[in-house]
């Protein structure tokens, strides 16, 4: 339990931290959409997804639309922290 607690709290600093610096955008995405991972890196978390992971992709809203992957629980961390 604590090692999971870990990672997930790790990961909402390190989203938290790059959402407050302008790393991540708070704007939401068009078109998500899901599979398995090629090897991409994830936008918020900087890691390989690797082809037993799934992989969340969508393009960015706003002036500068981009494709963005993100691993799932990356994925999930982010949309909950940019809304706050």
């Amino acid at each position: 339990m604590t090692t999971q607690m870990t990672f997930d709290e790790s990961l909402r600093i390190l989203i938290r931290e790059k959402l407050a610096s302008g790393g991540l955008a708070r704007n939401g995405i068009h078109g998500a959409s899901g599979g398995p991972g090629k090897g991409q890196i994830c936008i918020a978390c900087r890691t390989s997804i690797g082809e037993s992971q799934f992989v969340t992709e969508g393009i960015s809203s706003g002036e500068h639309r981009k494709n963005l992957q993100f691993h799932v629980v990356c994925f999930s961390i982010w949309d909950a922290e940019r809304r706050v």
